[in-house]
């Protein structure tokens, strides 16, 4: 897997942990920000990246599933997003998350 595919990756993981924790548990910043860092460094994401197993990245994107599966503000709009959401993890070869 190319490098910048694999920060991207880390980058959703690290941006949806933070939003979790900030948004849904209403954990203060350095709380979430460590969260955020532990989520999105574990081994599992380091070592699937590094090992070619592209199909365990789309993990990355459980946090922002949660999220919208527990906002409950706009039925609607969060369906769509957790819709889209598994979509592309579909179409990003994650089968396994499915």
């Amino acid at each position: 897997m190319p490098v910048a595919g694999a920060a991207g990756f880390g980058a959703c993981a690290a941006a949806g942990m933070y939003w979790l924790t900030r948004r849904r548990y209403e954990l203060r910043a350095e709380a979430a920000a460590l969260a955020a860092i532990a989520w999105s460094g574990c081994g599992c994401f380091v070592w699937d990246a590094a090992g070619g197993h592209a199909t365990f990245l789309s993990f990355s994107f459980a946090p922002w599933l949660t999220y919208f599966i527990h906002r409950g503000e706009d039925v609607v709009r969060e369906a769509a997003a957790v819709g889209g959401l598994l979509l592309l993890t579909l179409v990003e070869g994650g089968t396994y998350p499915l």
